[in-house]
């Protein structure tokens, strides 16, 4: 398994500022940074920082940074990394200033060749390519993806190259050209499917030359944090005011464990609002709060944040949209007298956290989302009991001041949602156990 990358890091942009290219920040994250952190996910236990001229700002950077590989060490040049692998080894490398997807990262590491190269056709229609690099391979001009594997012997030769210190990328390229064995990976072949986004989407690949690019750049992986199936109200009316405020926060503190604090205590604040009465202020603020709990997921997906820590903050946020339905069920049957409310209120807590178990087990053997199993799952999902679907349902009688009718409105809503849910997944669960069947 390949554990050790290279990372040049000595560019500085292309305009008039002539900033160090790698410290640049792109979506709240430096593109150092960011590669660390991609690095991390991919399985890469092991950096080697190659800089000269920039060897305090990268120890800087390095001694800030948290969550990113187990070790990193920042060299000189090539010839300091002898001692670090072997000549038969085979070392993952990352083009300076480039924006790569993760998966075009995970494909060449999961290779069996050492020697790896991944590359766009010359003719793909990518923003920027007059920034790529090329490689002709049988008479073929492609375009350098940016991410390649190389043996540690091939390395050392070419950095004995005299066009090595200039350009260490287009020196490596050069072994690629002259016929070495070597693996390809066509980055545009590579699976489009991401679970988490329950979506498909284009592989990212872009240059950054200039410091003008980052603001662009950061509003591309914006827009690439959106969730593909989702209810009605996360589809088209909040990601306008959700990608303002992710857009502003990524330049901000207010991002990982303080914003979901900061969410948190606003959630826990409404469900007291409930519990007291003031019902359309709760209302009200479950509205606004269901734009950050968007601007959470969004901002968690563009700084690469671990898998484990978004998901438990997930599980704390369905604990706080859970803890309404009971302070709702509390101040009703307390003015009421009928205790059944309380009853309403679990059953659209229980239905609800069955929904959410069936639809995991679904992605686990599956791999995809049972919300994108079909026409009809992605049709009724737009519909379907939700958080933001259950809430928006009941502004029509807050205005008439119907507030029981209303809760009894949403539990009934729950239920259908609860047994279409159940006939879709068990009839997905058989077909995925019949492949050879047609799905509709």
């Amino acid at each position: 398994m390949i554990n050790k990358t290279l990372i040049f890091v000595d560019r500085l942009t292309e305009d008039a500022h002539q900033l160090p290219l790698s410290f640049l920040k792109v979506g709240g994250l430096t593109i150092l940074e960011r590669q660390l952190r991609q690095l991390k996910k991919v399985g890469i236990s092991q950096v080697y920082l190659v800089s000269d001229r920039l060897q305090d700002m990268a120890k800087a950077e390095v001694g800030k940074f948290k969550g990113g590989p187990e070790s990193i060490q920042i060299i000189k040049d090539i010839s300091e990394g002898d001692e670090h692998w072997g000549e038969h080894e085979s070392l993952f490398i990352i083009e300076e200033g480039r924006m790569v997807d993760q998966r075009i990262m995970r494909a060449v590491i999961n290779s069996s060749m050492p020697n790896v190269l991944s590359f766009f056709n010359e003719d793909a229609l990518l923003v920027g390519i007059s920034k790529a690099k090329k490689v002709t391979i049988e008479d073929k001009d492609l375009i350098f993806a940016s991410v390649l594997r190389i043996r540690g012997d091939i390395l050392k030769r070419s950095s004995l190259d005299k066009e090595f210190l200039s350009s260490p990328i287009l020196s490596l390229l050069g072994n690629f050209e002259s016929g070495m064995g070597f693996d390809k990976i066509k980055a545009i072949d590579i699976k489009k499917y991401v679970p988490n986004l329950r979506r498909n989407l284009d592989v990212l690949w872009r240059p950054i030359e200039k410091a003008s690019d980052c603001n662009k750049i950061t509003k591309l992986l914006i827009s690439r944090a959106q969730k593909g199936t989702q209810d009605a109200i996360s589809r088209w009316v909040y990601p306008i005011p959700e990608n303002f405020l992710t857009e502003h926060l990524l330049k901000t503190p207010l991002q990982g464990m303080v914003l979901r604090g900061l969410i948190f205590l606003f959630g826990v604040y409404l469900t007291w609002l409930f519990a007291i009465g003031h019902m359309g202020w709760g209302l009200a603020g479950v509205i606004i709060l269901g734009i950050f709990f968007g601007v959470e997921e969004k901002s968690s997906q563009i700084l690469l944040q671990e898998r484990s820590k978004i998901k438990i903050s997930a599980n704390i946020f369905k604990v706080v949209e859970y803890s309404w339905m009971f302070a709702i069920a509390f101040y009703m049957a307390k003015m009421t007298g009928n205790q059944a409310l309380w009853a309403v209120g679990l059953l659209i807590i229980l239905f609800d956290i069955i929904m959410g178990l069936q639809k995991s087990f679904y992605r686990r053997i599956s791999g995809h989302s049972l919300d994108d199993a079909g026409s009809f799952e992605k049709s009724f999902k737009l519909l379907g009991a939700m958080r933001n679907t259950r809430v928006w349902l009941l502004i029509p009688f807050a205005l008439i001041e119907k507030w029981e009718l209303g809760f009894w409105v949403i539990a009934i809503y729950t239920v259908g949602s609860f047994f279409t849910i159940q006939y879709r997944f068990f009839k997905r669960l058989v077909e995925k156990l019949s492949p050879s069947e047609t799905q509709p």
